[in-house]
């Protein structure tokens, strides 16, 4: 521990600073000068200050002795290197309790030390106990006369039996046993339970070494599977495109068939606006009917009538099988003739039919106003 600084109201001190500089400090001051104060500032600053001390007939208490002459409450800051970290601690005075707030603090952060307290801040920077330092490290001249002192015995009594001062040989002995039983005692112990965990966290190893593997399988086929779908995706481009075209041809086709249908239409529309009106249709139509109904009448009087089923011609009586055969085939040459005649006349009938027709028909339309 190195200190750099230390400022105090403490006694006769009041918000003074002393700077040590590194090495050896010797301070040379007349008396009165504040020289025990600052080193009762010191144990104070570390140790804190004990409140149920008393004040007897040929001693002042602490808190008595060093109250601040100015009647400010006691307080005090020190800057120091600990552990190559430079801390500062704090102590102020909290209503009766002397020195009874603490704070340690990185000085350059302001992040509390949260391991340093009031009660152990002497030990913690120092390693001893406030007896040991200030009868071993921290002398003073009132301090000179040996006196009995069950801490700095202990420390003594270690380092004669040990060679080192943390304890005595039976103390330490009887921990390193109370160590190997907490280690390990029969099946019992923290090396029985570090090897059970240790056994299930190399099953659990293992298990994270084969998900690891799963992992990277699952990994390649999401990389497949991005890579298909990528493939996928284009080619889902290729065929809106594809179709966006054809759609496209379709639509101009479709433009065009529109655009000839419209042409288509305005044609039909002229040819419409030459037809005649309705009365001249309805004029027309009554005509055609009269015309059929005069052909109907022409037919009818044109057709011969039927003859009734004759009985056997008397020609035919009297007459051999035979002869009834040779006059029949005459007959029916006959009969012949005479149809080949009618079928001339009906011909003859038609052609005049057709002449009268293409007649009323000229007619018609001579009768049309020329648009």
């Amino acid at each position: 521990m190195k200190i750099y600084s230390m400022t105090a109201t403490f006694g006769k001190l009041e918000h003074e600073t002393l700077t040590l500089q590194p090495g050896l400090n010797v301070i040379e001051a007349p008396n009165e000068w504040g020289k025990s104060t600052w080193c009762a500032f010191l144990v104070s600053m570390l140790y804190g200050i004990d409140t149920r001390e008393r004040t007897t007939g040929t001693t002042l208490a602490a808190k008595e002795r060093y109250a601040p002459w100015s009647g400010a409450p006691m307080s005090g800051r020190i800057d120091l290197d600990w552990n190559g970290r430079r801390i500062t601690i704090e102590r102020s005075t909290r209503g009766r309790l002397i020195f009874g707030d603490f704070r340690a603090y990185e000085t350059e952060t302001g992040i509390d030390i949260p391991e340093l307290n009031a009660a152990n801040c002497g030990q913690m920077l120092l390693g001893v106990e406030r007896g040991v330092f200030t009868q071993a490290g921290f002398l003073k001249l009132s301090d000179l006369p040996v006196q009995q002192n069950d801490a700095l015995r202990r420390r003594l009594n270690a380092l004669v039996t040990t060679g080192d001062e943390s304890g005595s040989g039976e103390r330490l002995a009887k921990q390193l046993k109370e160590l190997k039983n907490k280690c390990r005692y029969n099946r019992t112990g923290l090396l029985p339970q570090a090897e059970a965990e240790q056994e299930q966290l190399m099953g659990q190893l293992f298990e994270l070494e084969e998900l690891k593997e799963q992992e990277k399988k699952i990994h390649a086929r999401q990389q497949e599977l991005e890579t298909a779908i990528s493939a996928l995706e284009n080619h889902k481009v290729n065929l809106n495109y594809s179709a966006s075209l054809e759609l496209r041809e379709k639509i101009a086709a479709a433009e065009q068939a529109c655009m000839v249908a419209g042409q288509k239409l305005e044609k039909q529309k002229d040819i419409c606006m030459q037809l005649p009106d309705k009365k001249t249709l309805e004029h027309n139509q009554q005509q055609v009917r009269t015309m059929q109904s005069r052909w109907m009448a022409m037919q009818a009087q044109m057709l011969p009538t039927p003859p009734a089923q004759p009985e056997l011609p008397g020609v035919y009586k009297g007459l051999t099988a035979d002869e009834i055969r040779t006059k029949a085939k005459e007959d029916y040459d006959q009969q012949l003739a005479l149809e080949n005649t009618r079928k001339k006349q009906k011909r003859i009938v038609a052609v005049i039919f057709a002449v009268l027709i293409a007649l009323a028909a000229a007619g018609f339309f001579l009768q049309q106003p020329i648009v």
